[in-house]
């Protein structure tokens, strides 16, 4: 059978089948730490990141944060890049970062589960021996499958940006994570542009249709979007989209979307360097998620702290750091999770279901508004707040 055809029989397995069988091959190829060792496990410098240094995602611009909150802080630090293990498009510079050596100190593995195996694997087992293995997780449910708790007993410690990630660990692994953010302050970015006055209000969108539409929510995403043009002639859109033939009616939706308004909706390359996703912010007067539910929500994350403010139910990660000071409030129920892509099943919990109209209404309040002065920075995108949590008592 050729490549192409495996591949092809591959993807019509279930996405829950495939990923555990994955998960359980790669498991061979690594030991499970000794339960005396693991939680509550001292982290020591240096401190080497293992992750997608050069893929444009969100787990691969945790681990590049990392590093730069570690280089700010002044501790030692190495770096492993990981983005061709893991299939990742390589859109980023190489990160100038000392290379890992043996000895003792700690790897922090930024790859979830069914690929914390597979990450483990690609560090050199000399550079292994010796070292505190701490897991860089995130999760976007309450609930997680069975292959969290068996790739957890390959890490001494285990660790998550907010605190709804790691509850919903907790109890899938019936470990203690500890919370150490995502240091989205500790990147040297340049200050942000200022606002251009006139023209229309221009709203941005972040998807990834890859990690299912369903929980991007992205038909709400379109219906309201639909709702705003009807309704107001001064505003805009630029959306910026990844993998949308991930699910062909979305990919149609989209599409029909883009034909209905050409002269008001425009869409930004996916795959973008990091200069040109700040690019993409800082135009923005507003920055809409229709999404159900996020471990972090690094993209909220980003444009608080470029001053645009955040259009997002306050539920699970991001309702730690989303405030009346820095985003609008979208009202939503909480609904039994149904997933078509068969990533997430109802086992794992609850998510947010938002309504397209009272969403619209609520953005458009919120552009119609006086502009607000800049809020302060939450504590969890610090640096400092990244270092004393990572290497602190456990």
């Amino acid at each position: 059978m050729s490549g192409t055809l495996l591949r092809s029989a591959w993807r019509r397995l279930p996405r829950g089948f495939r990923q555990d069988l994955f998960a359980r091959l790669t498991e061979r190829l690594v030991s499970p730490v000794s339960a005396t060792e693991r939680d509550p496990a001292v982290l020591s410098a240096p401190v080497t990141v293992v992750g997608a240094l050069r893929a444009p995602t969100g787990l691969g611009q945790a681990a590049r944060l990392a590093l730069h909150a570690l280089r700010e802080a002044g501790v030692p630090f190495a770096a492993i890049d990981i983005t061709a293990r893991l299939s990742q498009p390589e859109t980023e510079p190489v990160f100038e970062a000392p290379a890992a050596r043996e000895g003792p100190g700690t790897l922090l593995v930024y790859a979830v589960p069914p690929n914390g195996a597979n990450a483990l694997a690609a560090v050199p087992r000399e550079i292994r021996a010796g070292k505190r293995l701490a897991a860089g997780w995130v999760c976007e449910t309450e609930a997680l499958p069975p292959l969290w708790a068996r790739q957890a007993r390959l890490y001494h410690a285990l660790t998550a940006p907010t605190r709804f990630a790691a509850e919903g660990i907790a109890l899938a692994t019936g470990r203690p994570v500890r919370v150490i953010g995502h240091p989205v302050l500790a990147e040297p970015l340049p200050p942000a542009a200022p606002a251009i006055a006139g023209g229309r209000r221009l709203v941005g969108a972040v998807l990834d249709v890859a990690s299912s539409g369903d929980r991007k929510n992205v038909e709400a995403l379109i219906e309201t979007i639909r709702h705003l043009l009807a309704r107001s002639n001064d505003v805009a859109f630029r959306l910026k989209i990844k993998d949308a033939g991930a699910e062909p009616a979305l990919a149609r939706a989209l599409a029909e979307l883009l034909r209905s308004a050409p002269d008001r909706i425009a869409v930004a390359e996916a795959a973008a360097s990091r200069a040109e996703t700040i690019a993409f912010i800082d135009g923005l007067d507003l920055l809409l998620s229709l999404a159900r539910a996020e471990g972090f929500g690094l993209p909220y994350a980003e444009a608080i702290m470029r001053g645009v403010p955040v259009a997002a139910a306050r539920w699970s990660g991001p309702a730690e750091f989303l405030t009346d000071e820095n985003g609008v409030a979208l009202p939503f129920r909480l609904v039994a999770i149904r997933d078509r892509s068969g990533l997430y099943a109802p086992a794992m919990g609850r998510w947010a279901e938002i309504d397209p109209g009272a969403a619209a209404e609520a953005v458009l309040r919120a552009l119609e508004a006086p502009p607000r002065p800049r809020p302060p920075t939450p504590p969890l995108f610090t640096g400092r707040f990244f270092v004393d949590t990572l290497l602190g008592p456990p």
